[in-house]
């Protein structure tokens, strides 16, 4: 999964808790994209097409905070919409969300120090077992043997499906008994 992430650091805390939190998503495998590379250049908005989620922290600078917001909705991402516990939604955010077609993409969650990395795994585990059901858009050129081919013609047909349909129940079924994967998610 490759995420975007836009954090807001301005005490020594929020430095610890983010590098915290880059370390718990790399662990999981978990590829990762934040505002500041793009302040360095080594992102480009353009990015934002292959991102599986955004992860916005709404405390950060207003404008810099709308800006990702409507980047990932323009590129139909699911957007994480953090703000810290008592803070008030902006405004225009709460707006948007009268929309149907960006309340289906944006999450508001309110969190604190304790629960911030909790609530960002919560969301990417959702993600990670409802992303897979809106479309598939991941590409893999397969070489088979013909007597291979033959198989996976004869067995989808049996079941009554195309071949492309088979593999992708087949892998999916693979993952959801695979107690490994799971406890890597978790």
């Amino acid at each position: 999964m490759r995420i975007f992430i836009s954090t807001h650091i301005k005490a020594p805390d929020d430095v610890v808790l983010h590098q915290k939190l880059l370390q718990e998503l790399k662990a999981l495998g978990v590829s990762i994209i934040t505002n500041l590379d793009m302040k360095k250049g080594e992102f480009e908005s353009s990015g934002f097409g292959g991102l599986d989620a955004v992860v916005i922290d709404g405390a950060a600078d207003v404008a810099e905070v709308g800006y990702i917001l409507a980047i990932a909705l323009a590129n139909k991402r699911p957007v994480l919409y953090l703000l810290p516990k008592g803070t008030l939604i902006d405004a225009s955010v709460e707006a948007l969300t009268k929309n149907a077609d960006v309340r289906r993409l944006l999450r508001i969650i309110f969190y604190t120090s304790d629960t911030l990395i909790l609530k960002i795994k919560q969301f990417l585990q959702y993600l990670d077992q409802n992303i897979g059901r809106e479309s598939f858009s991941i590409k893999y050129t397969l070489r088979l043997s013909p007597r291979l081919d033959r198989y996976l013609t004869w067995r989808a047909g049996k079941v009554k499906k195309n071949k492309a349909n088979f593999l992708r129940d087949w892998v999916n079924d693979l993952m959801q008994s695979d107690e490994e994967y799971k406890k890597r998610l978790e």
